[in-house]
C-alpha cells in the first residue's frame, strides 16, 4: 500500500538551538550573517517569550497540523530514498508551515487525473502581518491571503511521488526553489489542484519576515507595537471557505503572541 510522507526541512530543537548556528544558514541564503542573532537579541529584550521559545511554539502549532494528516513525519536526514515505493507521496515542508488534514487525499486525486504527473502543486495561503514589502506580499496584504494559483513552488504547496524523489534526487525535489526550477523547465511534471491545502505562517520571527521587516525604519525599535498590531490583525482576519480551516491555528498563534507582550 502506498505511503504518505511529510519530510521536514531544517527542524532544530529550538529551546537548545545555538543561535550562532544561524549564521551559515543566513550566509548560504544571501542574507546578512548576523540577521537572526541580532534580531533575537532585540526580541528577547522586549518580549516575555524569548525568540527560541517562540520558534518552538510555532513548530508545535505546525506539527499538530502535520499529525492530523495521518502521514509519516520524518526528518530529511532519516529518509532512505531507496526504500520508497514509486507511488508513495512526499511533501517537503518547513517546520512552521501548516497542512490541511486532507492534503494527501486532495493531491493524490489531482495527480491521478494527470497521467504523466510526478506529484501535485496546489494553492498556498499566506498567514501573517508584514511591516516591510517582499517581492510577493507586503504591508497591505491581508492577514490571511490566498496566493495566486500559478507555477510558484512555495515551502509547503507541492507533493512529489516516490519515483520522482528517487529518479530526480533530493537535490531537485527537496528545496522548493530547486523544485520550482525543475517544474518550469519540465524536469518535474506536476498536476495542478485549485485547492488551498497548506499555509505559510509568516510570523514575526520567521527568517524571511525578519529580513524584510527589519529593513523598515523604526520596526526594530517598536517591536512591542508590532506584536500588538499582529494580534489585532489576526483577530480581524477574514476567512473564506478555502481558508477557514486555518482558524484554530490562527487562534493558537494569537495566544502565543499575547504571551510575548510586556
Amino acid at each position: 500500500m502506498a505511503a504518505n510522507y511529510i519530510v521536514v526541512r531544517r527542524s532544530p530543537h529550538w529551546p537548545t538551538f545555538d543561535l550562532a548556528d544561524s549564521r551559515p544558514f543566513c550566509e548560504a541564503n544571501g542574507l546578512p550573517a548576523g540577521l537572526i542573532v541580532d534580531f533575537a537579541r532585540r526580541w528577547d529584550a522586549v518580549s516575555r517569550l524569548d525568540f527560541l521559545s517562540f520558534r518552538q511554539a510555532m513548530k508545535t502549532i505546525a506539527h499538530q497540523t502535520l499529525v492530523a494528516t495521518g502521514a509519516k513525519i520524518i526528518d530529511a536526514r532519516d529518509l532512505d530514498a531507496q526504500a520508497l515505493a514509486d507511488d508513495d507521496a512526499l511533501i517537503p515542508i518547513d517546520d512552521d508551515d501548516w497542512l490541511h488534514p486532507d492534503v494527501f487525499e486532495r493531491t493524490r486525486e489531482a495527480q491521478a487525473a494527470a497521467s504523466d504527473a510526478e506529484g501535485c502543486l496546489w494553492g498556498s495561503i499566506f498567514v501573517g502581518k508584514l511591516f516591510g514589502d517582499t517581492p510577493k506580499q507586503g504591508r497591505l496584504t491581508p492577514f490571511v491571503y490566498r496566493r495566486e494559483l500559478d507555477d510558484i513552488a512555495y515551502t509547503n504547496n507541492y507533493m512529489v511521488t516516490g519515483h520522482a524523489w528517487k529518479t530526480r534526487g533530493a537535490a531537485v525535489v527537496f528545496d522548493h526553489g530547486h523544485a520550482e526550477d525543475a517544474l518550469r523547465d519540465g524536469r518535474l511534471p506536476l498536476a495542478r489542484s485549485d485547492t488551498y491545502s497548506s499555509a505559510a505562517n509568516k510570523h514575526l520571527c520567521a527568517t524571511t519576515c525578519v529580513f524584510y521587516n527589519t529593513r523598515t525604519p523604526g520596526f526594530v525599535e517598536s517591536l512591542p507595537e508590532a506584536i500588538s498590531r499582529t494580534i489585532e490583525a489576526a483577530q480581524a482576519a477574514e476567512l473564506t471557505p478555502e481558508t477557514g480551516w486555518t482558524a484554530p491555528m490562527i487562534g493558537q498563534l494569537s495566544d502565543v503572541m499575547r504571551q510575548c507582550l510586556p
